[in-house]
Parts: structure tokens; sequence; C-alpha cells
């Protein structure tokens, strides 16, 4: 038996491998097996969130990088100085 790293809840960890996921029954969360003896646990995050953010925050337009490369009809030197 082990313990869940988020709600403290107990994990039966009778038949499981190391690299296994395991799921805890009372709140969800996914752990990996890091190793048997002593049993190890590491918490798994919920990728879905982050995926979800990933995709809604991702900005594909080059926009933001509008260095005035291209020729707008307006004279960009500022160097010059007034006489």
């Amino acid at each position: 038996m082990s313990n869940c790293l988020s709600c403290d809840a107990t994990i039966p960890v009778d038949e499981v491998e190391v690299g296994d996921i395991i799921v805890c029954d009372e709140c969800g969360t996914e752990h990996e097996v890091l190793s048997l003896d002593p049993v190890e646990l590491m918490l798994l995050e919920d990728d879905e969130e982050d995926d979800v953010a990933g995709v809604a925050g991702k900005d594909d337009d080059d926009d933001e990088d509008d260095d005035d490369d291209e020729d707008d009809g307006y004279d960009d030197d500022f160097s010059a100085a007034s006489a």
C-alpha cells in the first residue's frame, strides 16, 4: 500500500510495476510508480489543462515582431541630426 500524494488516500500497489501509471480512486490524480522497494510514487500533472492553455495562448501570427522591414513610404532613418 501507498498513499496518494494529493489527497493522502490509500492506493493499492500490489500488482504494479515500475513505470506504471496508477490513479487514485478518491481524487483521480495520476501517479507514476518510480520504485517498488520502497514504493515511491511521482504525482503526474494534468497535461490536458496545459495543452488547452498552450493552444489558446499560442500566437502563430508574426505581427508582434514588426520591425519595419518593409518599405512603408516613411523615412525610418532617425540618425540624422538637425542642423
